[in-house]
Formats: structure tokens, sequence, C-alpha cells
């Protein structure tokens, strides 16, 4: 097979194929002189087709293929970073479509509008999964027009979601807005005030969660109660400086409310505003460390320890799990002269930021909080909440200066005394973990002698860590990044990047994002888990990823004596297993649902599983049921596939052979009996149902 051209070979079409003609004439008329050679035109599928009736046997490929460097200065890792705050848009739209698909689905939405505002968001997010979107190495116009089309489609889907929330909780004049710019502690909603507000929570999960929920609020006094009247603890934290210092927030709400809520489906919490004294929220500790003799601050509830550097202002050290480890987190920058959208080419070593960080204390008995000022351009703040078996650092990077006519990544690392060895994983689309080994490929001898950095970085989109015989540490995070271990027991995360050269690449232009006529700001999370390896439990990482990743929803209305009462029973998922994911519940057709499930646990850490879907299919009005490929475009029983061998086996086919589903596919009718609608799930395995309804 010999691909011919490149993404921008075929604008003139007629040129390159007027080309290729001629080769395929001449090197076919040498046959007459003994060549074997017989060039064609033909398809991926033709020759697939072509190597399957060849009878061969093939070596096995099990890493994937990065990072990918087309010469020994040019490894494309930066753009496992780019464009970090559309990185971020991304996963808020995706978040969006799956909460207005299972709401439209729950409530019966079938107008005209909502399905082609639906689909609008659908459409958006398939145009995002392009390869100059997601990675951020599109101009930045188009970047522009990407984010018109994701606020466009999230404003059209949350309208969607409004109205299947009137329906269902038997508010017919809620507002059940969304705010979008919850990610600077601003919502129109609340802020002129958050007296008399209804909070009411999506959870997109199957299963019942428990989270924290912030509030952007001004400095008052509120009383929380759930639907059964009864009072929930509360707490007021106020914003970081930094933020409110961003230009263009309006600064009428400077802190937040926080609350633990607990959440099935769809549930609705009252906010008003009280009397100081009638306030049940804990009242908030401020602690300025400097003015503190002693030379460490230790900030710790009932399941984290957190112990700070007084002189330093940096994380010392983390007790949890049962465990404790040294972690020093820096920050600092990599310098280039030649970094563009793509790829990353550093100049000379990480200059990290040696100054000591300014830091202050926030203590409540639900969150705590430490805030650091590193310098004109990062922030960061580090909270623990209570029960909550994980660190939240909430980083805030940018402008990124450009004064020295140098392009810059700033990162983050957390250096530890774990003895990885050179070993850490990365998630593979937020799926399996791979393991990497530092300066090594799977089969081919790198060369790094370039670029020692920026060739061991790999994508991030959901999950880092390393670990030795007796400790385990894991970075999840909150978009796609990319990440490394460049030292044993040290894990590196690219954070933000600007650049001032094009280096010809494709994109044409060089990677400088400004907003408001200054170097863009980008805000986001990482989350540090420290844990035993004694006892081998990484299902609690696989969970946590899940939630951090489709979290709660918020939706605000105005409240008077409201009783909120969901109109119609839900389907319950809660009676699946704790390691089957609800993937996707959404309108197939007009009167058909299509919804699948994951096993989202790993072979090492989890094992089949069967359950039952008939009170699933009853509760969605189901009258027929059919299993189908992931796609949901062929019945499962139709599938055939060309089925190729490993050399592996030592073995070679005597004929053709093909794939067809590994078990039986489920096919059902509402007469059946119960028995009918079991299914049976291997680690990792996603099935994919589509219901006929009424």
């Amino acid at each position: 097979m010999v691909p011919m051209g490149g993404d921008f070979q075929y604008e003139d079409a007629k040129v390159n194929y007027k080309n290729m003609d001629k080769l395929i004439k001449y090197i076919n008329e040498r046959q007459a002189s003994g060549s074997k050679y017989n060039i064609f035109y033909s398809t991926p599928s033709c020759y697939l087709n072509s190597l399957h009736q060849s009878l061969e046997s093939w070596p096995n490929k099990t890493q994937d293929f990065f990072p990918y460097a087309h010469e020994k200065n040019s490894f494309w890792t930066g753009f496992f970073t780019s464009r970090p705050t559309q990185k971020r848009f991304e996963r808020d739209g995706n978040h969006m479509l799956q909460i207005a698909k299972q709401l439209s689905v729950l409530a019966n939405l079938t107008s005209e509008q909502h399905n082609k505002d639906l689909d609008y968001l659908r459409q958006v997010m398939g145009v995002m999964q392009h390869h100059d979107a997601i990675t951020g190495t599109e101009k930045q116009a188009v970047s522009d027009d990407y984010d018109r089309m994701m606020y466009e489609s999230i404003v059209g889907a949350s309208n969607n979601a409004r109205d299947a929330l009137r329906i269902l909780a038997k508010m017919p004049d809620g507002e059940f807005e969304s705010c979008l710019r919850l990610n600077i502690s601003e919502c129109a909603f609340t802020k002129d005030g958050a007296d008399n507000v209804l909070v009411t929570l999506y959870n997109p999960l199957a299963h019942s969660s428990t989270q924290y929920v912030r509030i952007p609020v001004k400095e008052e006094s509120y009383q929380v109660t759930d639907e059964k009247g009864r009072t929930v603890p509360s707490e007021v934290v106020p914003v970081p400086w930094q933020v409110l210092a961003l230009e263009y927030r309006p600064n009428d709400t400077q802190h937040e409310l926080v609350f633990k809520a607990a959440v099935n489906k769809i549930s609705s919490y009252s906010i008003k505003k009280v009397e100081s004294s009638e306030a049940k929220h804990s009242s908030l500790k401020k602690i300025n460390p400097r003015e503190d003799e002693n030379s460490e601050t230790v900030v710790e509830n009932s399941v984290v320890k957190l112990v700070m550097d007084n002189h330093t202002g940096r994380l010392k050290s983390v007790e949890m799990n049962g465990v404790s480890e040294k972690i020093v987190q820096n920050f600092g920058v990599y310098k280039s002269h030649t970094s563009c959208a793509y790829t990353f080419r550093q100049d000379g070593d990480i200059e990290v930021f040696e100054n000591d960080f300014e830091f202050t204390v926030y203590e409540g008995s639900l969150v705590k909080e430490v805030h650091q000022h590193v310098n004109d351009w990062i922030s960061q703040v580090i909270r623990i909440y209570e029960g909550v078996n994980r660190v939240e650092l909430e980083w805030m990077v940018g402008p990124i200066p450009i004064d020295d006519k140098l392009g810059s990544e700033f990162v983050t690392n957390f250096k530890s005394e774990i003895s990885s060895n050179g070993v850490f994983y990365t998630d593979s689309n937020g799926r399996e973990l791979m393991k990497r080994v530092k300066d090594k490929r799977e089969d081919f001898v790198a060369d790094l002698s370039r670029q020692p950095v920026s060739g061991n970085f790999y994508p991030v989109t959901s999950r880092i860590a390393l670990q030795d015989d007796t400790k385990r540490l894991i970075l999840l995070n909150d978009r796609s990044q990319g990440g490394a271990s460049l030292e044993d027991g040290a894990l590196e995360m690219l954070l933000h990047r600007r650049h001032l050269f094009n280096d010809g690449g494709g994109v044409g232009e060089a990677l400088n994002e400004t907003q408001y006529g200054k170097g863009l700001i980008a805000r986001g999370k990482l989350y540090l888990i420290l844990d035993s390896v004694a006892d081998g439990d990484t299902v609690t990482e696989r969970k946590t990823e899940k939630e951090l990743f489709l979290p709660f929803w918020k939706f605000f209305s105005k409240t008077g004596e409201v009783e909120v009462t969901p109109a119609k029973s839900l389907p319950d998922f809660n009676d699946l297993p704790q390691s089957v994911h609800l993937l996707t519940l959404e309108f197939f057709s007009a009167n058909e649902i299509l919804i699948r499930f994951e096993h989202f646990l790993d072979k090492s850490e989890g094992r089949v599983i069967s359950f039952n879907i008939r009170d699933i299919f009853d509760s969605l009005g189901g009258l027929a049921i059919r299993e189908t490929t992931l796609d949901g475009n062929m019945p499962l029983r139709d599938l055939k596939r060309f089925k190729f061998h490993a050399q592996e086996s030592g073995t070679k086919p005597s004929s053709v052979e093909y794939s067809t589903a590994q078990h039986k596919p489920l096919e059902a009718v509402k007469s059946d009996e119960a028995s009918l609608f079991a299914v049976t799930l291997y680690p990792m395995q996603i099935r994919t149902f589509i219901i006929k309804t009424e």
C-alpha cells in the first residue's frame, strides 16, 4: 500500500491525479520487461481484504504510537496541551451533551426544536474531535469559530435540559438556568444575591453520588435545605484574589457557598439568606503562616493530611490512605525559540521558579484551602474536602510573558521519593492504562539526544501514575494535557503554552493566544491521590475518574415555597454493578432509545460481571430490545469481520476466517421472561442496545 499525498495535497486534485495516472501507466508498462509490479488505485478496505486473502500471520502491536516525531528535534508533544481552555470547553460540551441526551429520554422531549438543538450539539462535538480541533493545532480564527459553535450548541442543549426539568420536577415556570462561567466563580443568577435560590443538581452517572457543590455568592449568611426541608451544613469561602483581579470579571460575588449534596438522578437544594445568628454554616478560620513561628503548617481533615513549608510556601508532604510520602510541588518553564502548536522543542533545562510562594490558609469543617501566589502569572488553590480521599489543586496560569521574545511551556511537577525506576502509566483515551518507560519505545530505539524532555511526554486524558512496591502516586486531570515522569518518583504536567514561532508545519501561524489584548489566562484542576500498592485497589481511581468526568450539573431557579418532587418515577440504574457505567442514554429514532453499558475496570482490576436489565427496559417503556454493534448501526447478529492471526501463535490460517459476536446477542420482547434480559460484561467491554418503545 502506497499512501499518496497529505491533507494539503488535494486542494487541486486534478494535478495530483494526473501525476499518479502517469506513474501507474509507466510502472505497469515495465511488466513487459519482466517487472513484477502492478499498480492500481485502491481503498483501505480493498487492501485489508487482500491481506486477509493472503493467509499470512502478522506481528502484534500492543502499545500506541506516541510520542510521534518527524525528525529528532521535532517531537509532536506540544499539542497534548495546546489551547488548554478549548480543551476544557470541549469537556464541558460533552458534559452537557450527555445530560441533555439523558434528560430528553427521561422527559420524552421529541419536538422538532428539541431534536434540532440536541443534534447541533452532537454535530459540534463531532467537529471538536477533528485532529486540528481537540489538539489545538488550528488557526486562531478557526479556534474562535469552534468556541462560537461550542457556546451556541451548549446553550441550545441547556434549553432542552431546562424543558425536561420543568416536566420532571413539576415546575413549569422553573428557570433551571445553567451558569457557564463557574470556572471563574461567577454566575449571573446569583450575582445580585442568592436568597431564595433553588439549585437543582442532575447526576449523569448510573449510581447515586455524593459530591461537594460550590455556588458563587456574596459574603452573607445562608441556610441550605434539601428536598425534605432538612438543613444541610454549608460554608462560605473566599474566591482567590487573583480570580477577583481578572479583567472583565464582574465582582458582585467574591465568595462561594460550599455544601455536600447526595443525588440519585435529580435533587434540589434551597438556599435562603438568613441572619448570621441563624446560619448553620461554620465560620472559616484564616491563617497567615508567615506570622507563625513554626516552620510548617499542617492542613488536615479526617482522611487527608497536608504539610506546607512555611518558608517556601510549597506543599511538603501528603498523608492519606494509610500512606505518608514526602511530595514537593514546583512550577517551572521551558523556554523555546522554535516550539509551535504541534511541537515542543526545549532550548535548555527547566527553569524552576525558586522564589518563596506567598500563601494563606482557610480552614472550615467542610473544606480546607491553601491559597498560593507563585508569581504574577501563576497562582493555585490546594483543597481538601471532609471525607474525600483526594487533594484538589486548582491552578491558574497566564498571561504568559513574552518580553524576552521567547516561547514558554509552563509546567508543574510533583517530586516524591517513590522508587519508580523510570516506569510510569498514562491512560489511553480514559480507558486502559499504558505502561511507559522513560527513554524507551516498544519496538524501536528512539533518538532523544536533541529532545530528552519533550521526547518523554505522553498524552494524559484522565490520569498519570507511578509506583514502587509499597506506594502509588496518581494525578487525575480535567482536560487533555501532556505529562511525563522525567526522574524517579516525579510526575510533571504541561499546563499552558505560548509561542511566537511558526515552523511551517501546516498551521501557518504561531500559537499565541490572547484575550482582551493580553496573553490568555487558563484555569484548571489536577487531583492528587497517594495510595498503598499492597491492596492493589485501583478501582477507586476509576470511580473517581468517572465522577470528575461527569459531575453534577447545576441548574438555578428562583424559589418561593415550591415543593420539589419528581413527577414520575425515573428509571433506577443503582442496581447495576458498581463497575458498570451508563455510557449512553439517548433517543435513536422517534420510538427507539439507544443505551450503552461499559464495564470500566480492566482485567487486572475487575472480573466478568452479569446483571439483568429487565427493570430498566420496563421503566423506559420497552416493547422490544436488540443488541447492535458499538455504533448502533448493525444488529450484532449480522457482525462479520476479517479475522487475522498473530505470528506469536505460531500458526498460519489454512483458509480465510471471520470474527462474529463473541456471545449470543441479546434480543427479546416485552412478553419474554426476565432471564432473557441478562447482560454479561467482560472487563473493558461495552455493549450497545436499542430499545423499541411505544
